[in-house]
Formats: C-alpha cells, sequence, structure tokens
C-alpha cells in the first residue's frame, strides 16, 4: 500500500537496472524508496522513511518515522530502526536500532519477533547472542566465536553472524 506522496525511483543504467519491491508493504506519507533498491515482503515505511540508492531492506522490517538510510546498506530481516535515526551502516537482523541519541543497536526487537510469531526459545537464543554482541563489540574475532556456539542451535543466530560477516558497509551501532 502506497500512501500520500510516496516516491518511488526506477533502476538506473548504471545501477542494476531495477528497483525491486515484495509484497505486503506499507509505505505511509512521504515515504521515499531511490534507485535500484530491493524491499522485502511485510515491510512498513513510516512516514518520511527514506532510502537511499542501491540499498537492500530484508522482510518484515520497520523503518519509524523520518529514519533515513544511507546508500549501499542492507537492512536485516525483522530489524525495527527508530524514529528519527540516520543509518550509516548496515542494520543487524531481530533488533532495535536506533541513533537518536547517539548510533547503537540498543537490543532483541522481542516485541516484534513475538507478533511474528517467534517462539520464547527462538527469542531467548537472540536475547543471549546479543549479550554476546555487546560484549566483544570491540574484538570481531571473539564476538564471531560466541556468536557460533549459540549458532550450532540456532538458525536465527546463525543467520544473525552470517549477516556480520557479509556485512561490506560495517555494523550499525558497533
Amino acid at each position: 500500500m502506497f500512501r500520500e506522496f510516496c516516491t518511488i525511483h526506477r533502476g538506473t543504467a548504471t545501477g542494476h537496472g531495477t528497483t525491486v519491491i515484495g509484497d505486503e508493504n506499507l509505505f505511509m506519507a512521504y515515504a521515499h524508496v531511490a534507485h535500484d533498491c530491493t524491499i522485502g515482503n511485510r515491510t512498513v515505511f513510516a512516514n518520511g522513511a527514506s532510502l537511499a540508492g542501491h540499498c537492500v531492506v530484508e522482510d518484515d522490517v520497520i523503518l519509524g518515522g523520518y529514519a533515513a538510510v544511507r546508500q549501499f546498506l542492507k537492512i536485516g530481516r525483522y530489524a525495527f530502526v527508530g524514529a528519527f535515526s540516520g543509518m550509516n551502516r548496515d542494520v543487524l537482523p531481530f533488533l532495535w536500532s536506533s541513533s537518536e541519541r547517539d548510533v547503537k543497536a540498543y537490543k532483541v526487537n522481542a516485541v516484534g519477533l513475538e507478533r511474528k510469531g517467534f517462539s520464547k526459545e527462538r527469542v531467548a537464543a537472540l536475547q543471549k547472542a546479543y549479550r554476546v554482541l555487546h560484549k566483544h563489540r570491540h574484538d570481531r574475532s571473539a564476538m564471531l566465536a560466541g556468536l557460533e556456539a549459540i549458532a550450532a542451535t540456532s538458525d536465527d543466530v546463525r543467520f544473525l553472524r552470517d549477516f556480520i560477516v557479509t556485512s561490506k558497509e560495517g555494523i550499525h551501532g558497533a
């Protein structure tokens, strides 16, 4: 659903040539999607939320009002980006992130995940992973080693670890 005054730009010849938007998304008033972006399914772009070019937004993401995402960034699935936040690095999946006061990934998006049908065990595994992320935020190798232990029993944590490993732009809040 596209509400009032949304802007969606088509792909460019110098980009990958397409802007792709999945199903069951909501773009509130004045939301903006620039050229060559890929947006998954069931996302919400609150009023004025904006993507610069070449961004990827995975499934079930919520961008708060007037959130701004720099070009070439990736927003991981089930992420929640707070209102008035400027994102200048990739946003981790499953987490609640903001730059309202400082650039930080604050916590697991537990309420949003439970609304999407995640079991308490799945949320608990992600919360355990978040504690590892926070504890080792200045030591990438220790962070990945800690996540590896949890990822052995959790597909969600494995996805989170893989997202970190493949990030090209750095991780928001790390």
